[in-house]
């Protein structure tokens, strides 16, 4: 499931350039994470949060 929340998020920006902004897609992940642990799924949501973290960190090195 995580994966196909990547796909998702890859496949909108590839249709829209610019839909989801650099700045707030780490949130988009942790949303989805959210979701993912309250459906049970543990293992996607805890891979969603450590994309969510490195998505944020490569942000702030290019700030």
């Amino acid at each position: 499931m995580a994966i196909r929340t990547l796909k998702d998020l890859l496949a909108l920006q590839m249709m829209k350039p610019g839909a989801i902004r650099k700045e707030v897609l780490p949130d988009h992940l942790r949303m989805a994470a959210n979701g993912r642990e309250r459906q049970g799924d543990y293992g996607a949501a805890r891979l969603l949060e450590r994309w969510a973290h490195l998505v944020t960190r490569r942000v702030e090195e290019q700030d």
